[in-house]
Order: C-alpha cells, then structure tokens, then sequence
C-alpha cells in the first residue's frame, strides 16, 4: 500500500524445509518507478508468534432505531487455530461489555448491542485470541455510532437588525420515517413553547439572548435539538421610569429611560391607565422621554403598568410606576406672609412639608413675577419679586417645581392696590409733594375764575 511508517509483518514459514537462508524479494510492474520497500529487524521465531488477523469489521452509522439490535460482522483468521472472539462495547463512556461472536460461515463472525434510548454513545471494538496471542481491532481506541432521533432542519427567522418585539421563525421537518407528535422551540436554552406547525411567533428579549433551537417530539421522546439561530433582535424595551413613586394629587415630571423605541417628538403615545393623565409628552432623544404626569386625587392607589407607542414599535413595562395615598404627598405647608397687594413688593417665604431639591422654579400665578428665589433651608424658600398694578384680585395656587415634583397645596391672595391716603396727615405726609399740589389747585382755581366761574 502506501504507507509511510514502519509496520510488523508475520509470515508463517512452517513449511519451509530449509531456514538456513531466507530471501525477500520485491516484485513490480513498469507503471511506477518508485522507493519500493525497506526491512528493518528480521526475526525467526519457533512456535506461534502471529495473533489472529481481524479484517472486514461492520462500521455502523448513526441510526434512529432505538429498538436495535445493532449487528457487527467481522472476519477473522490465525495462522493455528481460533480460541475466543469478542465483540465489546460501552455505552456513552460506561462500563465494557463483552459478547461473544458467533460464526456465520467461513471466516464471518457476529453479535450484536441490543437497542439503546435516544442521545447514546456506543463505543465498539473487537478482540480475538488463539490462546498465545491475542489481537484487537482497531488496534487503538475504537469504533462508534450514536443512536437518536432527528433533529428538525433549515431553522429561519428574520435577517438583518430585528426592531421588533416579535419575530417569526421556521423550519423544515426531519427527514424520517418516524412519526413526529410536536415541536419545542427553546430560547436562550430554555423552553419557550410547543407547536405542531412548522413555524411560530416567538417574543424576543434582546441582550443576545435571541438564539433559538427547535426539536421534534417523537413518540419515543424528544429528538436531537437543530442548529442554533441566533437573531441580531433590537427589541423596543422600557427600562426604568423616574421617578417611580407618584401621589394622589401629585404633578410630576418624570423621566422614561428605553430601548430601540426610537422617539420622535409628536410621535409618542403614552397610557398609565385611568386616574393619570399625560399633560405633556417631550422627547429628549430617541431613547428617552420627559413626561409631566397629573395624578388624581382619587386615582386608584398600587402600581401601575406605563405602555409607550411610537411609529409601529411599542412596549410596556409592569409596575413602572406606584400610586400613593395622597395624605403622604408632599407639599407646601405654609405661606409667610399669605397675601400681599396689587403694584407691591413681592417678598414670601414658601415652607414645605419635605425638604426640598434643587428648585427650578417658583410660580405665583398671573400677574406676579417672581424675581429670584433662594433655598434659605431644606423646607424653606426665600421668594422675592413684584405684584402687578392689574394682577387679578383673589387666591391662586402657588407652585414650586423641583424638576421632578410640582409641589402645591398652598393659595396665595392678592389684594386691591392700597386706597389713597386723605386728610391733614396725608397732606403732612407726602414730605414736601404737598406744595405741588396746592400749585395744581391754584393753577385750577384761577381757570375757573377767567371762565367766570
């Protein structure tokens, strides 16, 4: 043949008359001129030297035949006389198991493994002595099949970045004759659900956590898993809502964090479910929303699912938000001075009942402008400004927002400007104005008299 390493050749010699001279001759055709052969340690042995030759062995194939047997042949010689020849097996790495062959005629022999369950490893090789030497095929390790059930073929899903929250896959049945009951498609290696249709609607979870195998369910059990899919899913996702906790009563300004939602502003739509209403929607980026929430005051308490639609994509997220009793919330507490009148100076103190974040802005309501403000304490805030001369009379609703929270709770009256001073004391008042006046009443008098009047 052809090979290339050195390997050990038996020759019986027995009937040789002669030994005193042993010759090895090579023989060739003209078709190839090549090395030939090389000999390397002859030997002469008296007595039985040659273990029995195992030639022509049964490589079995994988099957699906969970009921067997599985037959091996093998042909085997000796140069003297057979002893024992051994078919021996294991099973998925276990314990060896031997069995003795049994001849079929001329120099054919076998036995057979008996039937095994789906998803094993038979591992097979053979023995043969003639009680001096013994001989093993294959010389090292062995041979092998695996018994199981197929697996289905062809697995698809969609192609390319997957912006969905679902994706269809498919597949093509497994080539057999075995009757298949069902198919399980698992996700990320868990089970995900059972169909007998060749393909399926299945929830993606993103993270690359999309890969998907399916099997076929035979009567005889759960058959091998097909090649794995794995979908390059961007899968609109919400992450977080800040903040999470919300009162009766309360005007927040919260902020939603997603994925792959892509926003667009005037584009969005968002539903907390009944007793919150969606003031106004902002979108900062097209991963993240700014929305100003107004609670009733008698939504339901308990937590609340946030669903968000934009363009063809949407998501939601279970308990993105909690509803408090409204007797908790925080708010203003009180107002120092609680009025104040039209055209004056607009000095306050606005003390809640919480302290307080980083105030963005403090609002009286029309007709006062608020100047400045500062946080003098936690729960104390220092408003300085100016009450119109038309600013309308009555009570309006103080606010102060945080960037997070609209705290109210508090009113704040405005009152009338300040009558006219009159009399003596007014007149002594004005601190020198007075001989003004008294000009512009002389100046009237003395038209009234050239009028004749």
């Amino acid at each position: 043949g052809q090979n290339t390493d050195w390997h050990p050749l038996l020759l019986d010699v027995a009937s040789l008359n002669n030994l005193n001279e042993v010759r090895l001759r090579l023989s060739s055709d003209t078709a190839v001129t090549d090395h030939g052969w090389f000999i390397d340690e002859v030997a002469l042995w008296d007595g039985d030297v040659a273990p029995p030759q195992i030639t022509g062995v049964s490589m079995l194939p994988d099957t699906e035949d969970l009921n067997g047997p599985y037959q091996v042949h093998a042909s085997v010689v000796d140069n003297q006389s057979l002893q024992e020849i051994e078919l021996v097996y294991s099973v998925n790495g276990g314990a060896a198991v031997s069995i003795e062959m049994t001849p079929n005629g001329g120099n054919d022999y076998f036995a057979a493994v008996p039937g095994q369950p789906h998803d094993t490893l038979v591992d097979y090789w053979i023995l043969a002595s003639d009680g001096v030497n013994q001989a093993r095929f294959p010389q090292e390790d062995s041979l092998g099949f695996r018994v199981r059930l197929p697996a289905p073929t062809d697995l698809w899903g969609p192609e390319g970045v997957v912006h969905a929250a679902q994706a269809i896959l498919g597949w093509s049945a497994p080539s057999t004759e075995l009757v298949v009951e069902a198919y399980w498609i698992y996700q990320a290696d868990e089970f995900l659900m059972e169909t007998t249709d060749l393909q399926a609607e299945v929830d993606l979870i993103g993270g690359g956590n999309d890969r998907f195998y399916v099997t076929a369910l035979y009567e005889a059990g759960e058959g091998d898993p097909s090649e794995e899919l794995l979908l390059d899913s961007a899968v609109p996702t919400i992450l977080e809502v800040e903040p999470r906790l919300v009162f009766q009563g309360d005007q927040i300004r919260a902020e939603l964090r997603a994925e792959h939602l892509l926003f667009l502003q005037d584009d969005v739509e968002v539903n907390v479910g009944q007793g919150i209403e969606i003031a106004k929607v902002d979108v900062r980026d097209v991963d993240t929303l700014i929305l100003r929430l107004e609670v009733e005051a008698d939504a339901l308490p308990g937590p609340r699912t946030i669903s968000v639609g934009s363009d063809d994509l949407g998501a939601s997220l279970d308990a993105a938000l909690q509803v408090i009793d409204g007797k908790e919330r925080p708010k203003i507490s009180r107002l120092n001075p609680p009025v104040g009148r039209q055209g004056s100076v607009l000095e306050l103190e606005v003390f809640t009942s919480n302290p307080v974040g980083d105030v963005y802005e403090v609002d009286l309501g029309e007709g006062i402008l608020v100047q400045e403000f500062l946080q003098v304490e936690e729960s104390c805030i220092q408003v300085k400004g100016w009450i119109d001369e038309n600013a309308p009379l009555g009570e309006r609703m103080v606010t102060v927002d945080d960037g997070e929270r609209i705290w109210a709770g508090e009113t704040f009256k405005v009152l009338d400007r300040s009558p006219a001073p009159v009399g003596c004391m007014a007149a002594g008042s004005m601190r020198g104005g007075w001989l003004g006046a008294w000009a512009l009443l002389v100046l009237i008098s003395s038209r009234q008299r050239r009028n004749g009047k």
